[in-house]
């Protein structure tokens, strides 16, 4: 519309100009033998006026009615904003809600597992089975593991005690004596831990004292395994070229067959050392390599405890300067 307006304004104007340019003479001359078009011409402004202000009237309803819609479409964008904003808040207040719930839940939760867990450790102290004879006497041995006790039975001591060497799940203890001066051959005999007695109390260089009631099973040699960790190790000869026997030695156990002979040989270099051979049926058992005192030292050893095994002597006899002590 207010395009329109413009347009006409123009035109009507644009028209009045090419006439007064065209016609300037006789117009002049025209207006001037009739003075009436005077008065027209300025009746023009006063008709266009009207004109224009209709024009305008127009466009300023179309313009009210245009801001009317449009203040419609923002009173209903401020209202959806104002829902949004309280459905916005309705929303946090609807997670804050929850947020404090699952809080409570989580609060109930911890308060029932503290409560379940008390429950069951006193069911686990109710129903607990209490420990028996062999798991308490276990368990003190499994923190001596390694250590040497002081070992006793009915009929006397352990010389030099003896090593625990371990207690298996079933509570077994395994002793283990070591090859030494005292002992020709290592061994280990295993003990039920419900048939021993423990004080734990160190004696004579040894952390406690384990008496022993009744051993579980037969001992089992190991040759000359100075450790538990050799145990499993076949001992090995000197490899020394040996000299002439100075020394020997039989053994017989009534109603057995076997036969048992200990030879000592002096060096082949002529040193004041000399080897001692056990062997069983003409197989060597062990070799010990050493001083004469040495030497001794372990032929009386072995003889002790052969004759302990129920072996007698029956023979032999030395042909060196050695001091055997040989039980008849």
């Amino acid at each position: 519309m207010n395009r329109m307006r413009r347009v006409f304004a123009i035109a009507v104007i644009a028209a009045f100009c090419i006439a007064a340019a065209l016609l300037h003479n006789e117009i002049k001359d025209f207006l001037y033998v009739h003075p009436w078009w005077q008065s027209f011409i300025a009746a023009i402004s006063a008709i266009g006026g009207p004109i224009l202000a209709w024009f305008d009237l127009q466009h300023s309803r179309e313009a009210n009615r245009l801001r009317a819609e449009m203040n419609d479409l923002s009173a209903e964008a401020n209202s959806q904003r104002t829902r949004a904003n309280e459905l916005q808040e309705e929303h946090n207040k609807s997670i804050a809600e929850t947020a404090k719930l699952q809080g409570k839940i989580a609060d109930l939760t911890k308060e029932l597992d503290t409560e379940r867990n008390k429950h069951l450790q006193q069911i686990a102290a109710n129903t607990q089975r209490p420990l028996s004879e062999a798991e308490i006497n276990a368990g003190i041995l499994r923190k001596h593991i390694g250590q040497r006790a002081a070992v006793s039975e009915s009929h006397g001591d352990w010389g030099g005690g003896a090593f625990i060497a371990e207690v298996n799940v079933n509570n077994i203890l395994t002793l283990f004596v070591p090859a030494s001066f005292n002992n020709s051959q290592a061994y280990a005999q295993t003990v039920r831990c419900d048939k021993l007695h423990i004080v734990e109390t160190p004696k004579d260089g040894c952390a406690l004292q384990v008496a022993i009631i009744e051993r579980y099973g037969a001992h089992t040699n190991y040759g000359e395994a100075r450790t538990w960790d050799e145990r499993n190790v076949k001992p090995t000869h000197a490899g020394i070229q040996r000299g002439e026997n100075v020394f020997h030695a039989m053994y017989r156990k009534p109603g057995s067959p076997k036969m048992r002979r200990v030879y000592v040989y002096a060096s082949a270099d002529g040193s004041p050392n000399y080897t001692m051979v056990a062997a069983e049926d003409e197989q060597e058992i062990f070799s010990w390599h050493g001083s004469k005192l040495d030497i001794e030292r372990k032929v009386a050893v072995v003889n002790v405890e052969w004759v302990d095994q129920g072996y007698q002597h029956i023979g032999g006899g030395a042909s060196g300067n050695l001091n055997m002590f040989i039980r008849k």
